[in-house]
């Protein structure tokens, strides 16, 4: 059965590549074209992109890669009035196929269990639950969610970021830029939180043999979490903790796992909604 799965994985993602180089190709024409062509013309040309390009590849990618087919296109900004005005940010990113909605909806928990923690009150908290969207690479992903955010960093003395599963390397990615930016500052600190996350996108791979694929994940996708960790360690006023699995079968010998990494015994697929951050 395994064999067969692997057989499918590796034709579906040289598919995606295929198409994926086409709709670059076909992206580049239609810019060259734009200032040429009727609009009518260049909406059903934009059209067929989205139809039979952009759509299959977030199809096939939305199984191992950061995206969602359908999406808001924002993020949702709790509370709803006068946010911005309270002190600590806090950024919630789910697992692929995860879109705001159900990362507001099933993270929310473990969320407000580690702010207790950390002794921050939920109420003196802006909170935004982020969503993958529609990039092709994982550099564009980044910096569509990065625009989103960026305004906040200058009011904010503290940043949250909670990543789970592939939403913990969108988390350290987003906190290596927060920490580079002009308006981060040794006065303001970065929390992260990241449960169920990987070492590396590349070590699944191993894991799951799925060697034939590696070009085209290291190229698009190249998600090294260990790599984004050690980078944030020169930053004093940046921590860490980590909530890995013993079982974690998805995610193979690729645990991420860190200085303060408390170990539990749940499957990835396990609800996390009744696990407490008790020893962080």
């Amino acid at each position: 059965m395994f064999f067969f799965f692997n057989i499918i994985i590796r034709f579906l993602l040289l598919i995606v590549s295929v198409v994926w180089f086409v709709s670059k190709v076909f992206h580049e024409i239609l810019k060259f074209l734009s200032n040429w062509l009727p609009e009518f013309i260049i909406y059903c040309l934009d059209l067929f992109d989205t139809c039979f390009l952009s759509i299959p590849i977030y199809t096939a990618e939305i199984f191992f890669a950061p995206v969602v087919l359908w999406n808001s296109d924002e993020v949702i900004k709790e509370p709803a009035e006068n946010f911005g005005s309270r002190n600590t940010l806090v950024l919630a990113t789910g697992g692929n196929a995860m879109n705001a909605n159900n990362t507001k909806d099933n993270l929310s928990f473990m969320i407000d269990d580690f702010l207790q923690k950390q002794g921050i009150m939920k109420e003196t908290c802006d909170v935004m639950y982020l969503e993958f969207g529609k990039a092709r690479d994982y550099e564009t992903l980044i910096d569509q969610l990065f625009n989103s955010i960026e305004s906040q960093i200058s009011s904010h003395d503290t940043i949250v970021l909670y990543g789970f599963s592939m939403g913990g390397a969108v988390s350290l990615s987003l906190a290596n830029k927060i920490a580079r930016h002009k308006d981060f500052n040794q006065n303001k600190q970065i929390k992260i939180l990241l449960y169920h996350t990987f070492s590396s996108l590349s070590g699944i791979i191993d894991s799951w043999d799925l060697w034939g694929v590696k070009p085209y994940m290291d190229t698009f996708w190249n998600m090294n979490n260990h790599d984004l960790a050690k980078d944030l360690d020169q930053y004093a006023n940046v921590k860490i903790h980590a909530i890995s699995s013993t079982r974690d079968e998805l995610l193979g010998s690729s645990i991420f796992s860190y200085n303060s990494s408390q170990c539990i015994t749940k499957e990835h697929s396990e609800s996390h909604l009744n696990i407490s951050c008790n020893d962080i």
